[in-house]
């Protein structure tokens, strides 16, 4: 699923949440704990990435013993922290769920009435409804869920390492500390899809920010390694992703961006 919607959303930005769905309902899966399920992996994966600007911005505090960046980092890691225990009551107690659904009607209806709408009714019951569908897809998962995540983006950040140092980019040059704040830069930069995969801007982005940070002497060294990087984990996944999205075509009869009409199982 992930090498198939990475590739289509890397080249038709948005299909690879249609396919996602698709993907997850010819499993067997219900469509609205399919579409659940799309929203929390996304949830995830926004978090890691948050959390890995957290470490990012404290490893880089941390080398250059800058101790106001330290309490930074150590207050957007417990407001993060707030905001992950607050997420996992309402999922462990529906009490829990029922006075923050009955809260978000009230916020709602004060704020649509303010531009003179309708606010929906019926949120409370979204809410418990999300809450059973997320509980049935994760279930007691969660750690393995953010594990899946911190592994995906440290393998991405292994691969940018490996890139800069075999153009010739060492530690003097370019040190780890400095590269993962790059990277945790660059990642929150492209979180928002403005071109396909991200195609230009995070190639600029590294660029400039390395050269920011280590000097215009190096910048073609730089290029290079992004270009190598990129190439990796841009460009390689796209033919074998989508070879993956016609097998999964191919075997269950569907088609590629239809999802399903009415839900299944």
């Amino acid at each position: 699923t992930w090498v198939a919607t990475t590739a289509v959303s890397t080249t038709l930005p948005g299909m690879d949440l249609v396919l996602r769905i698709a993907m997850y309902t010819s499993w067997g899966l219900r469509l609205e704990t399919a579409m659940v399920g799309t929203f929390l992996s996304g949830l995830v994966e926004m978090s890691t990435k948050l959390l890995l600007a957290v470490l990012a911005v404290a490893v880089g505090a941390a080398a250059v013993n800058d101790l106001g960046l330290l309490a930074i980092a150590g207050i957007a890691a417990a407001v993060l922290g707030v905001i992950g225990v607050g997420v996992l009551v309402v999922l462990r107690s529906e009490d829990a769920a029922r006075r923050f659904g009955d809260r978000a009607q009230r916020f709602l209806h004060w704020g649509f009435a303010k531009v003179n709408r309708t606010a929906p009714s019926d949120v409370e019951e979204r809410v418990l409804s999300a809450r059973h569908d997320a509980r049935s897809v994760l279930a007691n998962r969660w750690p393995q869920a953010f594990a899946g995540a911190f592994l995906t983006q440290a393998l991405v950040f292994a691969v940018l390492v490996v890139s800069l140092r075999a153009v010739g980019a060492d530690a003097a040059i370019l040190p780890l500390a400095d590269i993962l704040l790059v990277h945790a830069a660059v990642v929150i930069i492209t979180s928002i899809p403005i071109t396909p995969g991200s195609i230009g801007i995070a190639t600029f982005a590294y660029t400039g920010l390395f050269v920011a940070v280590a000097g215009d002497e190096f910048g073609s060294l730089f290029a290079a390694g992004v270009l190598l990087f990129r190439a990796f984990t841009w460009l390689l996944p796209i033919p074998i992703g989508w070879v993956a999205a016609l097998v999964w075509k191919a075997r269950s009869g569907q088609k590629l961006f239809a999802a399903p009409d009415a839900p299944v199982g």
